[in-house]
Parts: C-alpha cells; structure tokens; sequence
C-alpha cells in the first residue's frame, strides 16, 4: 500500500512529537504494552508498530541451542 505524501509528513510528526515527549524516570513496574495500549490514540502509527514489534517472541536460550544449521539454512532447535 503506497502512501501519499500527506500521510508521509502526518507520520514524520507523529514520530517527530513522539522523540519530543519527555522520557518517564524507570520504573521496575513499567508496562510498555499498557503504555502503547493507553497512548495509541496519540500515537496511532507508533502504536501499530509497536504492538507488531513487541509480540515477537523473546527466547532467552543460547544462539547455539536456539539455531540449528540443516541443509545450508539455520532452523529453531526443537530440542535444545
């Protein structure tokens, strides 16, 4: 789907006003899912992003048990 250019300048000031905002202090009980949950009015885009990004699934396993090499290209390990 291509965009227009009006949809490309909205995006860039959405980013733009995104970079702007000044940054919360850390927090150990910070949820980034709540927070793009509760900000995506404002952030639409970022939003949809975001959700795409943050729903990949992190595995917290060695790269050599995590990858496999079979027949030239690198497979998930089902037995680590």
């Amino acid at each position: 789907m291509a965009m227009g250019s009006s949809e490309i300048s909205s995006s860039k000031t959405e980013l733009d006003k995104y970079l702007g905002e000044e940054c919360k202090p850390k927090d150990q009980q910070f949820d980034i899912l709540l927070w793009w949950k509760l900000n995506q009015c404002r952030y639409p885009i970022l939003a949809k992003m975001a959700r795409d990004v943050l729903a990949i699934l992190v595995l917290r396993l060695p790269r050599s048990q995590l990858l496999a090499p079979v027949d030239g290209c690198l497979i998930v390990s089902a037995h680590p």
